[in-house]
Order: structure tokens, then C-alpha cells, then sequence
């Protein structure tokens, strides 16, 4: 098994007039802040994304669409030719109706699936599915009253587990899916040299701005493909 570093990159750039209209050391040090901060959170940003890519580009980050599947191949490994290589997968349905019943057979499928790693910890899915869960729950709601004090009806939940898996979404999830993974079994591993340094500004030839690099090199890679699951096409 084999997993290939992936990059990423993102230009910092700074003209001659900007750094004339704030030529004080301190007006072009917080220009410059400002502006490294801006392309890191542009190139975080991108990486996130491509984090749920419906598919997988040459020089990208593997996806979850398609490293949580049962036909793709990855690290060398065909799925398809392989069955201890294909995640856990699930067509789901109405949230209401099934979505419940469909998470506990999941999670249950993960735990059994082999020793090499745990249960699953984090249930990775939108904002919708997030929310279907929630209101699920909220029936089981209770208020107390403490000494005196009239009771303070304090809706909703600050934070969603289930099991031992804490519930969050990702305004890019993909539509209708829920994610069920162990971290044990699913790393974002980054280059020690490569994670999100800044290069040197220099000054291209031809050019009368200054130009620097964010540079990330890294992967999401997993050690046992069967300990992620993932339930796709849920609804309310």
C-alpha cells in the first residue's frame, strides 16, 4: 500500500505602488499580514473542497466521495478486484423514517469490520442531515428548575454526538450523505516542510511586483478502507 504526496499552492502578490501608498514599516508589514492571511484562508479553503470533489484530479488531495466507495481504486489497490478493500456503503432514505435505524447499522458495521483500528468517532454529513438529527432528539429534551429560580427553556443542543461519534457537517458535504468514519483509520497527513509555509518574496523580471507562495504538500489517507462508511441519498 501506498499513498503519493499531493500539492498545493496559492501566489501572495505585492505591487510597487502598494508598497509605495504604505511604504511606513509598519502600514507594509500589516499589508503584508493582511494579505498572507487572505490567500491562506483562499487555500485552506480550496483544500476543503476537494475534500468532497465528486471526483479525484491528478494532482488532488484523494476526495471522500470517492476514497469512502467500494469500486474505486486507491493506493494501487482495485477495490473492485479486492472486497477488503471496499468501504461500507448504504443507500439511504427519509431521514424520518429510517435515518435513526440507518446510523446504528452503520456504526455497528464499522466496529466489526476487523481489529485494525476503532469505532467510528465522527459522523460527517450537511447541514440539513445535521439538523434532521437534531430534531430527532429534541422530544428527549427536559428542563429542571434549581432552588428558586424560574426554569430558563433553553432550546436546541450546543454540541450532537451519537455513540461515541460526535455529529458535525461541512457546508461542502455532498448532498444527501452522511460519512461514518473512525480517526484512527483516517489521517490528513501533511509535510512537515510543506504545511502552509511561506516562501521568500521575489521579484519576477519582468514584473514590478513582488510575488511569494503559500506551499501545503499532503494527503487523506486511510490504513483500512473497510472502517469507513458512508450512507448516500438521505432526505427529511
Amino acid at each position: 500500500m501506498q499513498w503519493k504526496w499531493k500539492s498545493a499552492a496559492a501566489s501572495i502578490s505585492i505591487s510597487n505602488d502598494e508598497e509605495l501608498d504604505n511604504s511606513g514599516e509598519g502600514q507594509l508589514t500589516s499589508l503584508m499580514k493582511a494579505k498572507m492571511n487572505q490567500t491562506l484562508l483562499s487555500l485552506q479553503d480550496e483544500i476543503n473542497q476537494g475534500f468532497f470533489a465528486s471526483t479525484q484530479g491528478a494532482k488532488a488531495i484523494n476526495c471522500l466521495p470517492t476514497l469512502v466507495d467500494a469500486t474505486s481504486t486507491k493506493a494501487d489497490i482495485s477495490s473492485s478486484a479486492n472486497s477488503w478493500w471496499q468501504s461500507q456503503i448504504t443507500a439511504g432514505g427519509s431521514f424520518a423514517g429510517r435515518g435513526l435505524a440507518d446510523w446504528l447499522t452503520m456504526y455497528n458495521n464499522i466496529a466489526k469490520q476487523g481489529v485494525s483500528g476503532g469505532i467510528a468517532d465522527i459522523f460527517l454529513t450537511t447541514q440539513a442531515i445535521m439538523e434532521y438529527y437534531e430534531r430527532s432528539q429534541q422530544p428527549q429534551m427536559r428542563y429542571m428548575i434549581q432552588g428558586d429560580n424560574m426554569p430558563l427553556a433553553n432550546a436546541g443542543f450546543e454540541s450532537l454526538k451519537y455513540k461515541a461519534a460526535t455529529v458535525i457537517n461541512d457546508p461542502n458535504c455532498n448532498s444527501g450523505v452522511t460519512y461514518v468514519l473512525p480517526s484512527a483509520n483516517l489521517k490528513f497527513v501533511v509535510h512537515s516542510k510543506a504545511k502552509f509555509q511561506v516562501t521568500d518574496f521575489v521579484k519576477p523580471a519582468n514584473q514590478t511586483a513582488k510575488v511569494a507562495q503559500i506551499v501545503f504538500r499532503g494527503n487523506l489517507v486511510t490504513n483500512n478502507r473497510r472502517k469507513l462508511g458512508k450512507i448516500t441519498g438521505i432526505s427529511a
